[in-house]
C-alpha cells in the first residue's frame, strides 16, 4: 500500500504537466459577468414615461493547439446579442467576429494562471423599427483584446477559467466609412476549457 501512495505522488507532477503539453488540443468557452436581464422604468413627476426591457448575452467559444508545452494557439468566434425594448420600439444588436488567439500557461500544479492575447475580425449589427420606419446599421472592423486568467483544473481534462481582460475595436459604418465607433474597455469572462 505505501508503494502506490509514493507511486502516485510520484505521478501527480508528471500528469499535471500533460494538462497543457505539446500536441494537445484545446477546446474553450467564456461568457461576459456582464450578461443582463431586466426591466428599466424612467419616471417623471411619479408617472412612468417609458420601460425599457433590457437582455443581452455574450459567449466567445474557441478552439487550439498546443505548439509548444504550456502555449497554444488557436481561433475564437465571439458571439453577443442584446435587445433593448422600449414601449413604442425595440432595438436588436448582434455582434459577431472571428479572431486568432495566443495563450500561454505557467506552472504544474491544478491551479495555472495564463496570459492571453487575441486579434482579429468584429461585426456589430443593429435592427430597430420605430414608427413604422425600419433602421438596420451594420459596423466593422478590426478588433483585439488580451488578459490573464486563472484555470482551475477539475481533472486532468477539465479547468473552470476566469480572467480579466482588455479589448478594443475600432469599427466604421458600413453606410458612411467617416461615420466611426471605438469601442474599449475592461471586463472578467468566466468559462470553462477542455483538454482532451
Amino acid at each position: 500500500m505505501k508503494r502506490l501512495i509514493i507511486i502516485a505522488i510520484l505521478l501527480v507532477p508528471v500528469s499535471l504537466f500533460a494538462q497543457t503539453e505539446k500536441g494537445k488540443w484545446l477546446f474553450f468557452s467564456g461568457t461576459d459577468l456582464t450578461a443582463v436581464f431586466g426591466t428599466n422604468t424612467i419616471k417623471y413627476d411619479g408617472n412612468d414615461i417609458t420601460d425599457m426591457k433590457t437582455s443581452s448575452f455574450e459567449l466567445n467559444p474557441g478552439v487550439g493547439y498546443f505548439i509548444a508545452n504550456n502555449f497554444a494557439l488557436g481561433v475564437t468566434t465571439p458571439l453577443s446579442f442584446s435587445k433593448n425594448g422600449y414601449n413604442t420600439f425595440e432595438v436588436k444588436e448582434s455582434t459577431f467576429g472571428a479572431s486568432v488567439l495566443g495563450r500561454y500557461y505557467f506552472g504544474k500544479s491544478n491551479f495555472k494562471p495564463y496570459v492571453t492575447a487575441e486579434a482579429g475580425y468584429l461585426a456589430s449589427k443593429s435592427y430597430s423599427e420605430m414608427t413604422g420606419s425600419q433602421y438596420d446599421d451594420l459596423f466593422s472592423g478590426p478588433a483585439m483584446a488580451g488578459g490573464i486568467g486563472l484555470a482551475g483544473f477539475i481533472n486532468e481534462y477539465v479547468s473552470l477559467d476566469i480572467e480579466i481582460g482588455y479589448a478594443y475595436s475600432s469599427l466604421v459604418y458600413s453606410e458612411d466609412k467617416e461615420l466611426k465607433m471605438n469601442v474599449n474597455g475592461f471586463g472578467i469572462q468566466v468559462g470553462f476549457s477542455i483538454i482532451p
